[in-house]
């Protein structure tokens, strides 16, 4: 886009020069002084088309190690998921076993308690 916008101005500036070598050099001096303007002008905007160009490479950069770290995160997360998954169902099981003792524990008890109500009657 600024390559383009230079290169127009170039031609519009060797326009007005062609122009002007046919007219007075009274404008021959304006037009040299415009083309020294417009080769300023055009030193800043490369300069700062640089800049640009530096700040996109930049931001670019930027977004691949977003898109890096994203996707270590989310493996991270997917990894955590499974392992949660599995002590969930761990977890599931040791209270079924859990719940089961405790049964039998109270099935015992009760059995005791009767047993020692015999003996004492």
């Amino acid at each position: 886009m600024i390559e383009k916008w230079k290169a127009s101005v170039l031609e519009a500036a060797k326009r007005h020069m062609r122009a002007g070598e046919s007219s007075g050099s009274s404008q021959k001096s304006t037009l040299s002084k415009l083309s020294s303007s417009l080769q300023y002008l055009l030193v800043e905007v490369t300069v700062i088309s640089l800049g640009l160009d530096e700040n996109v490479v930049g931001v670019e950069a930027n977004q691949k190690e977003l898109e890096g770290d994203f996707e270590s995160t989310r493996e991270q997360y997917l990894k955590m998921r499974d392992e949660n998954e599995v002590l969930y169902k761990q977890n599931e099981e040791l209270a079924e076993r859990s719940g089961a003792a405790q049964v039998r524990n109270d099935d015992y008890l009760a059995k005791l308690w009767l047993k020692e109500k015999e003996v004492r009657l």
